[in-house]
């Protein structure tokens, strides 16, 4: 059997994409072949069921794309080893099936596959699954191209425009993607000394290191901070919140010497800045390379998101770019997007939208990538990955090259 032609994905992503896929029902090819037109591609669904597949995989091609009906297959889990066994290095797999299974779904996506689509599948959920895979590959991309190389981290700072915006969900959910889907090694200091939930968004008890590096900055070397750190997982730790409500009792010279030194030993850093605590939050703000500023779509999100847009700009932070959280929620006093970008004059870096299961993940200390479903959002948060165009790093490919965490 020939191999379908190439499909071109220059529009959509910066590499070109070799496309395979086959639909057992009129209805699954009907809707592959209209998404396939939609973005140009010339490739159409194989009738038939996922053996003709293997067939149609050419020999060497990292960059493809595999979509599986595995609708009507006893065993999805055999079927899918089979196919993976079948698929070069570096190939992205969507599974198609009809089980409703939430056990089927964590088993497939451990095993490899990019995502699984319940069938009859809608037309939404398949381009954000041809979407999710698309914007992989720019990340991919964006680290092998970086712009200028760097010895030390880079500093990401977030705060919110006020309280309940969602910024430490932000600040988790970013910190978490750079560590487990990009192979970043990264930090997450929470300047919220009191009431920080970062440890708690990631089941994790708060240690009590940050709070001693503040006052005591002469102590701060590696081993001090190997002690202080509470680790989530071998790229990624965090330091700090929930200790005492004293931050307002330190300067900005231990903050200074402490992200000198932890700029050494990680990539990335993310502080979730408090709103509470004015030095400590000037001061991430100063040293920042990059700050985001969280708010939702209401009139104190906007009058608070402006003023601290030009206190970021006063206390010499870098590039300051705001985050709309929370889009949709339909609460009253919620205004148009455009309203509001024309009030803080400049485009939001991203728009995430209002998602119950954001909340439930945080509630069972997790990241949105480890609660079924939301697929939405976490599409969302790997764009504003892309948006801050991240520096290279070593890529750790998994079974099909992007680097993919095994769901707890």
């Amino acid at each position: 059997m020939n191999a379908p032609s190439p499909a071109s994905v220059a529009s959509a992503g910066p590499a070109d994409r070799y496309l395979i896929a086959n639909a057992t029902s009129d209805e699954t090819t009907v809707l592959l072949n209209r998404e396939f037109e939609r973005r140009g591609w010339p490739a159409r669904a194989l009738p038939g069921d996922w053996r003709g597949l293997l067939m149609s995989v050419p020999d060497q091609t990292a960059s493809l794309l595999l979509i599986a009906d595995l609708c009507d297959v006893e065993n999805p889990a055999q079927a899918f080893d089979e196919i993976a066994a079948g698929c070069p290095d570096g190939a992205s797999v969507i599974v198609i099936g009809d089980r409703n299974d939430a056990r089927l779904c964590r088993s497939l996506l451990a095993a490899g596959a990019d995502d699984y689509l319940v069938a009859p599948v809608r037309e939404e959920d398949l381009t954000d699954a041809i979407e999710s895979v698309l914007a992989m590959d720019s990340n991919l991309v964006a680290r092998a191209r970086p712009d200028k190389p760097s010895d030390r981290a880079r500093i990401i700072a977030v705060t919110g425009a006020r309280g309940g915006v969602g910024a430490t969900t932000v600040a988790v959910n970013l910190a978490w993607l750079l560590a487990h889907e990009q192979s970043r090694r990264v930090a997450i200091v929470d300047l919220d000394l009191g009431y920080g939930t970062v440890a708690l968004s990631l089941d994790l008890e708060a240690g009590r290191g940050l709070e001693e590096a503040l006052a005591n900055p002469e102590r701060i070397d590696g081993l001090f901070l190997d002690r202080a750190m509470v680790k989530s997982s071998d790229r990624l730790a965090v330091l700090g919140g929930g200790e005492t409500d004293t931050a307002d009792i330190y300067d900005a010279t231990g903050l200074r010497a402490l992200l000198e030194q932890l700029s050494g030993q990680v990539d990335d850093i993310i502080i979730d800045l408090p709103r509470q605590g004015r030095v400590l939050r000037d001061a991430g703000l100063a040293v920042a390379d990059r700050s985001l500023i969280v708010s939702d779509l209401t009139i104190a999100g906007l009058r608070d998101s402006v003023r601290l847009i030009r206190m970021a700009a006063d206390r010499g932070a870098g590039s300051v770019d705001v985050v709309v959280n929370r889009q949709g929620a339909r609460r009253r006093g919620e205004m148009p997007l455009k309203t509001f970008v024309k009030g803080i004059g400049r485009e939001p870096v991203a728009c995430l939208a209002e998602d119950v299961r954001i909340a439930e993940a945080g509630m069972a200390g997790a990241p949105i990538a480890r609660q079924s479903g939301g697929r939405k959002s976490l599409l969302r948060f790997r764009h504003l990955i892309t948006a801050l165009s991240p520096v290279a790093a070593p890529v750790s490919r998994g079974l099909f090259g992007l680097g993919r965490v095994k769901p707890a």
